[in-house]
């Protein structure tokens, strides 16, 4: 933390001596690309980490992301979470998921969370083909922005919470299927598809008060396996009101309460 021409003494200070000559202070960790096909250890990531390969994590670790890290994703690849993601990121200092390479949706393959607890405040995800994926998780993510993606968020099972994000310009915002928890106070425009809901007939996850609007195809599409109805009322609508893909248009698949 000292500056280096402070503390070191050379020809600077005496001339018959020689001159020590240094770099600058690096002002953060220097990029590194994770080695390992696994996580073997309670681990910290800080600065930009690269993932070249499929990356996972066991149950009863915990991989913790600090403020400000970028984690770069090799074209086709991702991280399975079976243990504890945390990634608390700050307004001014974000944490971000993204293609090692800057090209279309769906670059790199997911971050899947799968049986396992993920926290995600204040994180950014961009260019994958299914940003972030869970299965049977504890689940929060809060402020967080999904764009670029060819699914921003698919879950399954929960409980999830889903709060104050951005879904923009993604083919389908958010894909829920047989999910438990909530979806609330989230900005979902300038998608293909606003939410695609695969299966939710058991009615276990509340969707109200977001805003669901300018998507592009469909506000809310009812997938082909979800025979029951599914409650949107209480969510904000573009003026002309919602575009809906339900059982008015494919008779069996159950009908958008709005």
């Amino acid at each position: 933390s000292d500056d280096p021409a402070r503390v070191i003494y050379d020809k600077k200070d005496e001339s018959q001596l020689g001159t020590v000559r240094f770099e600058p202070v690096h002002t953060g960790p220097v990029p590194f690309t994770w080695p390992l096909p696994f996580i073997g250890d309670d681990t910290v990531w800080e600065g930009e980490m690269g993932v070249s390969r499929k990356v996972s994590l066991p149950a009863g670790l915990e991989l913790r992301l600090l403020p400000g890290t970028t984690v770069l994703f090799a074209p086709k690849r991702g991280m399975w979470i079976n243990g504890r993601i945390t990634a608390i990121g700050l307004p001014d200092r974000r944490i971000r998921f993204t293609g090692a390479e800057n090209g279309e949706n769906g670059q790199w393959h997911q971050l899947m969370v799968e049986n396992g607890t993920g926290d995600f405040i204040n994180c950014d995800f961009e260019q994958a083909a299914t940003a972030l994926h869970s299965h049977g998780s504890l689940l929060n993510v809060w402020g967080c922005t999904f764009q670029h993606n060819n699914r921003g968020a698919m879950f399954r099972g929960g409980p999830v919470d889903f709060r104050a994000n951005t879904f923009r310009e993604n083919s389908f915002g958010l894909v829920p299927n047989l999910a438990v928890g909530s979806v609330k106070g989230n900005t979902i425009s300038r998608n293909k598809v606003g939410i695609q809901v695969r299966d939710e007939k058991d009615g276990r996850l509340t969707i109200t008060a977001n805003g669901i609007s300018g998507n592009s195809r469909y506000d809310v599409q009812m997938g082909e396996f979800n025979t029951g109805d599914i409650d949107l009322t209480g969510n904000r609508w573009s003026p002309g009101g919602p575009k809906i893909y339900d059982s008015r248009q494919e008779p069996g698949i159950g009908r958008v309460l709005f």
